[in-house]
């Protein structure tokens, strides 16, 4: 019989790199080009107004492939920078239009989340290295038992453990296989990188990868439990599932000849093992598969409940809107949503005004001819009564609007004071507004051509509404040599509520989320309080995104928006200046919509249910990122946990009672 051993030696701190090395670093960063290139399809873009679902599920996986793979620190990190700066420049690559800005915008930012990438891609690598190196040890004692009992075949003791006591045991590890933590430490990782980089006054949430399935609202519905960040985790759990079958075939096709080798060079600077003597044995560790079964399972039961879920709400979601309207004790309140498809930076407000004036006569009278009092209104209500919410979008006033002021003779032919005097209705409108010690972006509240109330933005974005550092004086010199301004807006301190009238005298209370401010779950929440009689019953969104030109940066704002509706179960309108102005329902589906950069308006009808209770998401917020970053921290204090017992001195009676530290132990 031919003797199949292989000869193991220990070689501390020297690396073997695989050849060609500079060939298989062109491969190993193609990875994380192909993957930003598949998540910018994945989500909606100038390709898919909504995206490619399917690819959300997969495109994470070619770059945590390539963070698998990763030799270095140094790889991870180039890794992490390509797919950041790449992904993030290539899906949101309007933000350059920003009218001269777009060193900021988009230079700026996509330097600033490429080197976030690098710290993610870096942690990835590090639980990634670990868990090799331990899968590591496993396999090369699954090849030693192997081996010997192939050539000892005969000898009854070919199965028995070392009896020296400072031997080192190689025998397989029957607990829990490591590659099936991988895939959840991945998973949760990236969960919290998307969850990061959407919080704090620098926070940015476009891009995430739960958009990709904005045109499935029936798998958002679980956004009430756990907001976006549970989808966030069900799709990088795919993604790393996938990865993690990738690497185990790979190993499994270089098993052949070289499976000892290769190994090892994976997970450098760890202590590295070379192989000295090849067989031609074809025996495979069952630690590199045996993880990916119960991994696989768990991610289906995931899906599975969160489609369940999405099911049994759509099935019992009662239609809100019906055209006419049915009265009786309805609570209702009439919407006429403005879209004027102008640009204040080019346009001027003058052009902005007369558009946005002209289109709410038009919407005014199509409400009166199709909800007029013969077809719907009670008869107790007088004619000329038509109690109504006029939204117009953020930045149409450039002034602050005040009864006497600026806007009593202007625009010269048609004031706006004038106008909103003569209206019955409610007037909503973006306008600047004295707040603290300067000016806040506001939402204004105009009643028969009286400022009734506002609300001040509280999520400014940085470098464009308000200037980072703005109290010493080198950085105000600064921005006003390259952006051209040097003062900020007042950040708002609070979510305050405003109060419209509905169809039968009920009173209703409005959360307005200025700009961007619908794409950030826990400052809509706010509007949502646990006190029942300050809570609102319906949130109307003032945005502009008219500078960005591009339909791919509207759909990325309403997909945003729609969880929103969905994680607080209430009716979402929006109102912006050039798209998309749309309606939103509680299950997050889109009952009217505008389409990007053209003039026109949606009057409807909002039944509006007042909810005694609170969604899971509103009582918890953000609870899954918090879980997941106790699951990560507990897995590396594990870690040290193990690293400091492996330290510790302790007597070994195999060389005369002196001590000797375990991890020298184990190595003798």
């Amino acid at each position: 019989m031919v003797s199949k051993t292989i000869e193991l030696v220990r070689v501390p701190g020297v690396r073997i790199p695989p050849a060609p090395y500079m060939y298989r670093n062109y491969r190993i960063y193609s990875a994380p080009v192909l993957a930003a290139i598949l998540l910018t399809l994945a989500i909606p873009s100038d390709f898919s107004n909504w995206g490619f679902a399917p690819l959300g599920f997969v495109a994470l996986a070619p770059y945590f492939f390539a963070l698998y793979l990763a030799h270095s620190a140094r790889e991870a990190a180039a890794c992490g920078f390509i797919f950041g700066g790449l992904f993030h420049a290539a899906s949101c690559y309007w933000l350059a239009f920003f009218h001269g800005l777009a060193v900021w915008t988009l230079g700026l930012t996509t330097l600033f989340f490429a080197i976030l990438q690098c710290l993610a891609a870096l942690l990835i690598y590090a639980v990634s290295a670990v868990v090799a190196h331990k899968t590591v040890e496993r396999a090369v004692g699954f090849m030693q038992t192997v081996q010997t009992r192939d050539s000892e075949t005969d000898s009854p003791a070919a199965n028995r453990r070392p009896s020296a006591p400072n031997s080192r045991t190689l025998a397989p590890d029957p607990r829990i296989p490591v590659s099936c933590v991988r895939p959840f430490l991945t998973a949760a990782i990236w969960t919290l990188w998307e969850y990061l980089k959407s919080s704090g006054s620098l926070g940015f949430p476009w891009g995430l990868i739960p958009y990709s399935l904005s045109a499935h609202p029936i798998l958002l519905q679980s956004a009430d439990i756990a907001g976006v960040w549970g989808l966030s985790f069900m799709l990088a759990l795919s993604c790393a599932v996938l990865a993690e079958t990738a690497d185990v075939l790979r190993l499994k096709i270089l098993a052949i000849p070289r499976r000892v080798r290769i190994l090892p060079n994976r997970i450098h600077p760890l202590p590295l093992y070379t192989q000295v003597k090849t067989t031609p044995h074809y025996a495979v560790c069952p630690q590199m598969t045996a993880g990916l079964v119960p991994a696989a399972i768990i991610l289906m039961l995931i899906f599975t409940c969160n489609f369940l879920y999405g099911v049994l709400h759509t099935a019992q979601f009662a239609k809100t809107y019906s055209h006419p309207p049915a009265y009786a004790q309805e609570q209702s309140v009439f919407l006429i949503l403005i879209q004027p498809n102008t640009d204040f930076w080019t346009d001027g407000e003058e052009q902005t005004l007369q558009s946005a004036m002209s289109l709410s006569r038009a919407a005014i009278s199509h409400l009166q001819e199709v909800y007029g009092k013969n077809a719907a209104l009670p008869p107790s209500v007088p004619d000329s009564y038509m109690p109504a919410l006029l939204v117009w979008p953020e930045t149409v006033l450039q002034y602050p609007y005040v009864t006497g002021g600026f806007y009593s003779a202007f625009p010269p032919d048609d004031p706006l004071e004038s106008f909103s005097s003569s209206l019955n209705a409610s007037l909503l409108t973006g306008a600047p507004a004295p707040y603290k010690d300067g000016l806040a972006n506001a939402a204004l509240l105009i009643e028969k051509g009286y400022a009734a109330d506002f609300y001040a933005k509280r999520q400014l974005i940085p470098f464009a509404e308000y200037i980072p550092l703005q109290k010493y004086r080198w950085m105000r010199w600064f921005m006003g040599k390259i952006a051209g301004f040097d003062s900020s807006w007042e950040h708002g301190s609070s979510p305050n509520l405003m109060q419209i009238t509905g169809i039968n005298n009920e009173t209703f209370s409005i959360g307005t989320p200025i700009c961007f401010e619908d794409a950030f779950g826990p400052l809509c929440v706010e509007f949502f309080s646990k006190t029942e009689g300050s809570r609102a019953d319906i949130l109307v969104n003032l945005t502009n995104d008219s500078w960005s030109n591009r339909t791919s940066a509207e759909y990325q704002h309403l997909a945003a928006a729609r969880f929103r509706a969905i994680e607080n179960r209430a009716v979402l309108a929006r109102a912006a200046t050039s798209g998309i102005t749309a309606v939103i329902n509680a299950k997050g589906n889109i009952v009217r919509k505008i389409s990007p950069f053209t003039p026109s308006f949606i009057v409807t009808k909002a039944a509006i249910k007042k909810k005694s209770g609170r969604t899971f998401y509103q009582k918890t917020g953000d609870w899954l990122p918090l879980y997941c970053a106790i699951f990560v921290a507990g897995f590396f204090l594990h870690l040290l946990a193990r690293i400091l017992s492996a330290a510790r001195p302790v007597k070994t009676p195999g060389n005369g009672g002196h001590i000797l530290p375990k991890i020298q132990r184990k190595t003798q």
